[in-house]
């Protein structure tokens, strides 16, 4: 019965996406009530009646460089390995950042990716490794912002053993993928050696899947791109932390200098919960909290929050989708054609 077998696996995956569909919008639910049910929502609308608008687009002007740094972190780890035009690579930024935000499971990044890998004509699995290397500098750049914390506020912060635990898997990943970017043969022959007690036809798969990964990471081997991405990854930062300070500003509230980088780590704990498309909720739960820890009233607090995540989505997604739609109309921006180029040989010398 292998018809029935294979109608039965889409309705298994389907199954399982709708939970986790389900699953989301349940945690953004809880948190927005969470973070409503003992706030004056009145006192909460005369908190953003109060907004100075010419900071708050001050605020969102500086958010647009932080962008400008995405942009160049990706010239950086894909100018090496494709032709990819600059506009095309902005144009994947806001792909990811767009479709996280309007689509379920956050299939924004997956969007790009596909897209990286159709108008690069480069293999899925290597945008998959550039995209993964984006994210990790990303990581390790927010654990390390919270360890340079510790020593620095009074509020209690997400739990310090949790936090560093995470960040030995960072940069645990992030010294994997730049190990195989440096040594690629090697990773191929192991992946071929472990592999090939299951038969030559699954370790060949195996072997081009891994050379397929390699090519995508041979940036990885410049030590010139290497740094380019990480001072990008930095420079965005230090503009997030910017449009923070400006958006407080915005609310006239005067807080310690660490306030904006105290708001980003808890921010960036609320990321990694399952929510519903654009961190609805989960996000405005901890930002507030943030605040509320320095000493900010809970209306004003959750005014913030809701100003913050709006100024800082809303644009930037209405700006993806106004880049994108040629493409989609075009018919260009998910193409039905999957079929990976095939993979660049394998240098038999590692790099030294």
């Amino acid at each position: 019965m292998p018809d029935s077998d294979n109608t039965r696996e889409p309705k298994r995956f389907n199954a399982r996406r709708a939970i986790a569909i389900v699953l989301g919008l349940g945690v953004s639910a809880t948190f927005l009530v969470l973070l409503l049910r003992r706030v004056d929502l009145a006192q909460v609308w005369r908190e953003l009646s109060r907004v100075h608008v010419g900071r708050l687009l001050l605020s969102i002007s500086s958010m647009t460089f932080g962008f400008c740094a995405q942009w160049l972190r990706s010239r950086a780890l894909f100018a090496p390995i494709s032709d990819l035009r600059s506009f095309r690579l902005l144009k994947s930024v806001m792909l990811g950042f767009s479709g996280n935000n309007v689509l379920p499971l956050r299939a924004g990044e997956l969007l790009r990716i596909h897209y990286l890998a159709h108008h690069g004509k480069l293999p899925h699995s290597s945008c998959f490794a550039l995209v993964a290397v984006e994210r990790l500098m990303d990581l390790l750049l927010l654990v390390a912002l919270f360890l340079s914390l510790l020593p620095l506020v009074a509020v209690d912060l997400p739990p310090t053993g949790a936090i560093i635990g995470i960040a030995s898997v960072v940069a645990l990943g992030l010294l994997t993928i730049i190990g195989i970017a440096r040594w690629p043969s090697g990773f191929v022959r192991l992946v071929a050696r472990i592999t090939g007690w299951l038969g030559e036809r699954i370790s060949s798969f195996a072997r081009r899947k891994a050379e397929l990964f390699v090519s995508g990471t041979s940036s990885l081997r410049s030590l010139r791109a290497l740094l380019a991405a990480f001072v990008a990854t930095l420079g965005y930062w230090v503009m997030t932390i910017v449009t923070v300070r400006i958006t407080l500003w915005a609310f006239g509230l005067e807080l310690p200098w660490t306030a904006p980088m105290v708001v980003l780590v808890f921010s960036g704990f609320a990321v990694t919960l399952p929510s519903s498309p654009g961190y609805v909720g989960t996000y405005h739960y901890f930002v507030a909290l943030a605040l509320r820890l320095m000493g900010v009233p809970a209306a004003r607090a959750t005014s913030f929050a809701f100003v913050l995540h709006a100024a800082g989505i809303v644009p930037f997604t209405l700006l993806g989708v106004a880049l994108l739609a040629p493409d989609a109309l075009r018919g260009d921006l998910v193409p039905a054609d999957k079929a990976a180029p095939a993979p660049t040989p394998v240098e038999e010398r590692d790099a030294p």
